[in-house]
């Protein structure tokens, strides 16, 4: 049984899962969404997507918040095969790259590197990244 973290007519937020097994978020309207984080595998996160009646092709990016592999697990998928912009900083982008279990890469084209304190926009949901106390990098 799924349940919303949070659901409103303007936004969602919900666990997709959590854990040592693979970490992963939506935040979404009704219109376009965003992953953060993708510790889970590609098949997991789109068909726990569709148990919420969204479609995977609605994710326009992903967010990661440290580069744990219970938080990495599908960003090279999403950014290779799907071609979704995968934001983060620049050293949890060093440590995606360099996880030997990551398969896929993060394209050129999709990469984009963020800096702590730093507000940016996507579609109508406007970010502020920050530093919280854990064991990453």
């Amino acid at each position: 049984m799924q349940h919303n973290l949070f659901s409103s007519d303007k936004f969602s937020f919900f666990s997709l899962g959590s854990g040592s097994c693979g970490n992963c978020y939506y935040l979404g309207n009704s219109h376009y969404g965003m992953l953060i984080d993708a510790g889970l595998g590609p098949r997991i996160i789109k068909k726990r997507l569709g148990d919420h009646g969204i479609d995977f092709s609605s994710i326009y990016a992903l967010l990661v918040t440290h580069d744990h592999y219970d938080h990495i697990k599908s960003a090279g998928y999403l950014s290779e095969k799907l071609n979704i912009p995968v934001y983060a900083t620049e050293k949890v982008h060093r440590g995606i790259r360099n996880c030997p279990l990551v398969k896929n890469t993060i394209n050129g084209a999709t990469k984009r590197i963020i800096e702590k304190g730093e507000s940016f926009q996507i579609e109508d949901f406007r970010i502020t990244a920050f530093d919280v106390p854990h064991d990453s990098s």
